[in-house]
């Protein structure tokens, strides 16, 4: 497969990462699949090649809207951000932080967020309910490199069922979108491991509290 110069740290850890692994689901050709439509592609095949991309498509407006769609009358999404650096060990030898780290930075922002909201890991533990992630999204706009400062902003978005929809994005310290992502986390029977079809009590107070207000 080709590769062109993304300012993304490759699998390979050099720095190159292949255009479906960054960009997925858009293909080299030109065309794509239902999620990106429309979306232009122009790329030169040169040393500099570069991927260009339609700023009116859907590719752009979902990271501006979000990737949930928000249900009319029911509260705005609960955020939390944490500060980090790029430390040693999460950059590439040309000082690039690794894109496989990005998980571990919605993580840090995720666990933060239980915590505002009473769903955090012990609260899960204490109840005997577990939330497994059944979809993980991460989609790649600029590098981050090495010591460099960023915010990572988890959100919680509203929705009736026994789930958790979070959207992610990792700001730079200059105010732009390094990426943006999401995840959805079915609730379980920490015994049989059994999806829950109704809400547990533990989700059921969070969104009391989120609909007084008392969370944003």
């Amino acid at each position: 497969m080709s590769v062109y110069p993304l300012g993304l740290s490759g699998s390979n850890g050099s720095g190159y990462a292949a255009v479906d692994e960054v960009l997925n689901p858009i293909l080299l050709n030109g065309k794509t699949d239902c999620l990106c439509q429309p979306v232009k592609i122009v790329i030169q095949r040169t040393q500099m090649s570069q991927i260009m991309i339609n700023k009116d498509s859907a590719f752009f407006r979902r990271r501006k809207n979000g990737y949930f769609e928000r249900i009319e009358g029911t509260p705005e999404p609960v955020s939390v951000s944490v500060m980090r650096r790029i430390g040693f060990s999460e950059a590439d030898v040309m000082g690039i932080a690794w894109h496989g780290r990005f998980p571990v930075f919605f993580e840090e922002a995720s666990a933060e967020l239980g915590r505002k909201c009473g769903l955090s890991y012990k609260d899960f533990y204490d109840t005997n309910i577990r939330a497994p992630i059944v979809q993980f999204h991460v989609d790649y706009y600029r590098s981050l490199m090495l010591d460099e400062k960023f915010a990572v902003t988890a959100s919680l978005v509203w929705n009736d069922g026994a789930r958790l929809n979070t959207e992610y994005s990792v700001i730079k310290n200059d105010g732009t979108i390094s990426a943006t992502g999401y995840t959805v986390q079915m609730l379980t029977d920490g015994s049989t491991g059994e999806v829950l079809i109704a809400s547990p009590e533990l989700l059921e107070r969070c969104r009391k509290k989120w609909k007084a207000g008392e969370l944003i």
